[in-house]
């Protein structure tokens, strides 16, 4: 009896056995060790600061790291997560450094990461050249100015004959690398005709020259001066007065009693801006970080702006009280003239009658001075006048048009002034900067006659 069951049973362990088997996971193998690394790469520098960034991985954390400039420890600390960003600063501009960082493993063991090599920012020359171009007779004035290259420089504003006559009243002029040639532009009025206005502000997307009259009416033109749009905004507040864009047909539009209007490429809007000061710069590096700035010279208001996602805030505001008082605490009290920055990120450099200041930005939507670089800035010397345009092609090389004639020039460590400018009767109203950063146009009102005048500079290796 006992026999029978024999097979059975082996059958139903072996199919039971087998069963399971065959549920069974199929095998990775044997765990891969992951090797302990410590691996450092250069970012940027500027003239005395360089930026690194350093990645670990098969090491516990936090560990001790400390890092190496040419061969001495320059920075010791705790590190906690793999990724982390180094910055080495006190460097001498023009000079080549080599990095290393070692991570303490055990009491008697380190980690030491690849080496990188990199070189610092030159600065730039502080040797200028410059002469003078004027355009129109008495009463003219130039309101901006945008270079698309040394034979297309593309100035706007009220262009007036001698002797005097509304026929031969220009509104725009074009350098072609030899000579000016003057333009009569008819815009759109609000009773549906044409005129030729005076013109207010220009910039060049890349495509084309965008202008903006007193009114409000608009053209686009091609570099040489043929017009391809034409139109009214409607979605404004005032005068228009400044405009910047990130790419083409993209852009922003600044003017008087806070008025902001954006331009997607084929609507205008008109922004909420939370001001009603004169707007009268406007900068940015994309179309996350945007900046705007004006005042009054009425009643001493004046504001700087910064465009965020829910829209624009108003980041600070003068005091007109504070009006003729250094600001002890290192900070503009009084007006808001200019605004720059070099890349996202960046610090934002804001031009007051104080002089040039840089504020950080940091994180959480706030916007709060650095201290390490607070003041550290301050052009021009005295007289100062305020700045109506902050312009650069680099930490290197960043230049200041002031109203009263003043023209100064960062090279990454020190100011310099530019001499010898005309300053009867100025009026700066603009400045542009080519893209090589070597030669710059400035423009306004200048000399006994009050003349629109062209002034340009160039800086010589």
């Amino acid at each position: 009896m006992k026999t029978r069951f024999i097979l059975p049973v082996l059958f139903l362990i072996s199919f039971s056995l087998g069963s399971f088997t065959s549920c069974k996971e199929p095998s990775s193998g044997p765990e891969t060790e992951v090797k302990d690394s410590l691996v450092l790469k250069f970012k940027e520098s500027d003239l005395t600061s360089a930026t690194l960034s350093l990645h670990s991985s098969g090491v516990t954390l936090p560990a001790s790291v400390s890092l190496y400039r040419n061969g001495d420890s320059v920075q010791a600390f705790l590190l906690h997560w793999a990724d982390t960003t180094l910055k080495d600063s006190l460097l001498s501009p023009s000079t080549s450094y080599n990095w290393q960082a070692k991570l303490r493993k055990t009491a008697s063991s380190f980690l030491t990461s690849n080496t990188v090599t990199a070189r610092t920012m030159d600065t730039t020359s502080h040797t200028f050249t410059w002469k003078l171009d004027t355009l129109g007779a008495a009463g003219s004035v130039l309101f901006d100015v945008a270079i698309v290259n040394d034979t297309c420089v593309w100035v706007v504003g009220d262009i007036k004959s001698q002797p005097y006559s509304p026929v031969d009243r220009y509104n725009a002029a074009m350098w072609n690398g030899k000579v000016w040639k003057k333009f009569k532009f008819s815009l759109p009025t609000w009773t549906n005709t044409t005129s030729v206005q005076i013109l207010m502000c220009n910039w060049n997307d890349g495509t084309g020259i965008w202008i903006f009259s007193e009114i409000g009416a608009f053209i686009k033109i091609s570099f040489d001066g043929k017009v391809s749009q034409i139109g009214k905004t409607l979605e404004r507040k005032g005068t228009p007065a400044k405009i910047w864009g990130y790419q083409k047909d993209h852009f922003y539009l600044v003017g008087s009693d806070g008025s902001i209007t954006h331009y997607n490429g084929n609507t205008f809007t008109l922004m909420e801006s939370g001001t009603t000061v004169n707007l009268q710069d406007v900068w940015g590096t994309s179309d996350n970080e945007v900046w705007a700035c004006g005042w009054n010279e009425g009643d001493g208001r004046s504001v700087l702006l910064g465009k965020y996602s829910s829209g624009w805030k108003i980041i600070n505001q003068s005091d007109p009280t504070n009006w003729g008082k250094y600001p002890s605490d290192q900070q503009p009290t009084d007006v808001y003239s200019a605004v720059w920055q070099s890349k996202p990120g960046d610090s934002l450099w804001v031009g007051s009658f104080w002089g040039v200041f840089r504020r950080g930005l940091k994180v959480d939507d706030r916007f709060s001075w650095d201290c390490r670089v607070k003041n550290i800035d301050q052009f021009p010397p005295d007289p100062v006048a305020a700045p109506v345009r902050i312009r650069s092609t680099g930490k290197n090389n960043i230049w200041v048009a002031g109203r009263l004639q003043t023209l100064a020039h960062f090279n990454g460590l020190t100011w310099r002034t530019v001499s010898g400018l005309p300053v009867q009767s100025v009026y700066t109203t603009s400045f542009d900067l080519s893209k090589n950063g070597k030669w710059g146009v400035m423009t306004g009102c200048f000399g006994p006659e009050n003349t629109g005048r062209v002034i340009w500079l160039t800086l010589i290796n």
